[in-house]
């Protein structure tokens, strides 16, 4: 039940079922139902943007299915505390456990699992300002999933992609890539779980398009990601999106844009970044050197307090008033 109501993205519901069923595992002395509800319950404390603590579960399934020498679930526990790692920031550590996942899985007879693992540790790399390797593994990854034929893998893939050529300032490469993911994600999305990845491509989409001169259609993409995650209550693609819509708004609302900037980069993702995120940061932070000192900081502070929800939902109206010279 509680796998069925996080596909429908009602998180909270969600973790309280997993709470539940994870009493009762325990109560049976069930090992491994044990370390699968506590990955389950890690993944959907994710997505509510609680990351300590998603990552306190996720080691803990890991230490249990690697005391009962579970071949599949100690790739799976690597995979996704690598995954939580990235998250926080924490890109060597994250690098690290992909590769023990990538390495421990090759005997599992799961080439879609080896692909995303591969892209998972490009886009780690990509994070550590590594864009060479990090487009080749993302590179080796998408093969892989193309020659396996599942979609959505091949959308994950592509994602990743463009995220490194992104991160390369590579906006021509990267817009075709992602909107081929895009296309694909929209393909294999239901209202439930693919519908949040979605998310995370057009958000940088977004990024792309304005970085190559076209702000009407990152507006437009933009407008589409909000609405979307705001559903979903998906932070994770937010934190992509707002620093587009932050540029978007620099020139006539620099004040705003400094305040949006100050919300995302509170979060250890862009903070601890390298690649795209950090050049968006660096265009954002010069358009708070172009406000007086006073209100720059002012801004910043204030930013620092919003809520990540309740602002992109006040971007939708923001963002939505059309601009004739876009």
């Amino acid at each position: 039940m509680g796998r069925w109501v996080y596909t429908l993205a009602e998180f909270q519901q969600a973790e309280a079922l997993y709470n539940e069923s994870l009493a009762i595992k325990r109560a049976l002395g069930d090992r491994r139902g044990v370390a699968t509800v506590l990955g389950r319950l890690s993944q959907v404390t994710v997505e509510q943007g609680h990351l300590d603590r998603a990552e306190r579960l996720a080691r803990e399934s890991y230490a249990i299915y690697h005391d009962l020498r579970s071949p599949y679930g100690i790739v799976e526990g690597l995979r996704q505390l690598g995954v939580i790692l990235m998250w926080l920031g924490q890109h060597d550590e994250a690098r690290r456990s992909l590769e023990q996942s990538l390495e421990l899985s090759q005997d599992l007879g799961d080439s879609a699992l080896v692909a995303q693992i591969r892209s998972l540790i490009g886009l780690a790399l990509s994070l550590l300002g590594l864009n060479g390797p990090a487009q080749q593994h993302a590179e080796t990854g998408l093969q892989m999933a193309r020659d396996v034929g599942d979609p959505y893998q091949v959308a994950w893939c592509l994602w990743v992609m463009g995220w490194s050529l992104a991160s390369a300032e590579l906006y021509l490469e990267a817009e075709p890539v992602l909107s081929e993911s895009v296309v694909l994600f929209r393909h294999v999305s239901t209202p439930t779980n693919e519908a949040r990845q979605l998310g995370w491509s057009l958000a940088l989409l977004a990024y792309v398009t304005w970085k190559r001169g076209d702000p009407a259609t990152s507006r437009q993409v933009i407008l589409e990601v909000l609405p979307l995650s705001a559903r979903l209550r998906d932070f994770l693609p937010l934190l992509t999106a707002l620093p587009t819509a932050a540029l978007l708004l620099s020139d006539r609302h620099p004040v705003r844009a400094v305040e949006l900037y100050a919300l995302v980069w509170r979060y250890p993702l862009p903070a601890n970044s390298s690649g795209w995120l950090t050049v968006a940061g660096s265009e954002l932070e010069s358009v708070a050197a172009g406000l007086q000192p006073e209100v720059a900081e002012a801004a910043k502070a204030r930013g620092r307090t919003l809520d990540l929800h309740q602002t992109a939902a006040a971007l939708i109206d923001e963002l939505g008033t059309p601009h004739t010279d876009d």
